[in-house]
């Protein structure tokens, strides 16, 4: 990484210098072969329908339900295929955005230093502890997790009491800046 980035969206005089920045997509299999295998099977269904003009189970289906499942199945695998955690840390700042647009409206997304009391690479189950990935808001002594996939992430307990786990598949490279920043205070 350049030490001349800059943080999106800040202008020349208030912009700072990106220590660290990881973009993860979802890439637990069982979600993908779930996935696509119910888009294979009504994609098949559709194909015997318009062959056969009956369905896999003989079952004549009309356009209406052809469209609905379609839509269905695009409003599910669309956002899975698009989904993506990008995390920036600065000298003055943890930025984390979960994407598409309506998760990233979800929690903060702008962690300023002066905001966090303690920051820390942890383990953590995510199906244990806060039952899933994404955005997930967790019970008060484990706090809220913003997680792709994976078993590491950075601990954020913030000054007003809130905790925020960011799940990382960099965790060496992020305890690295981690240490760098905490010795320049």
């Amino acid at each position: 990484m350049r030490d001349s980035e800059t943080l999106p969206g800040k202008g020349k005089d208030e912009s700072a210098t990106i220590l660290f920045t990881e973009t993860q997509r979802c890439t637990w299999w069982p979600l993908w072969v779930i996935l696509i295998g119910v888009d294979l099977l009504a994609v098949a269904n559709f194909v015997v329908w318009l062959i056969r003009g009956t369905g896999l189970g003989n079952v004549p289906p009309n356009t209406a339900t052809w469209i609905l499942s379609f839509i269905c199945i695009g409003l599910v695998t669309i956002p899975f295929m698009m989904l993506k955690l990008s995390t920036h840390i600065s000298s003055s700042a943890i930025h984390v955005r979960l994407s598409p647009p309506p998760l990233g409206m979800m929690h903060q997304n702008c962690f300023p230093r002066h905001s966090v009391k303690r920051v820390y690479i942890r383990e953590y189950h995510e199906f244990r502890e806060y039952g899933g990935f994404g955005f997930r808001v967790g019970n008060p002594s484990v706090g809220d997790a913003i997680s792709m996939n994976g078993n590491k992430g950075l601990q954020l307990e913030l000054v007003n009491g809130q905790k925020v786990l960011i799940g990382t598949r960099k965790p060496e490279e992020l305890k690295a800046v981690i240490t760098r920043l905490k010795s320049s205070t």
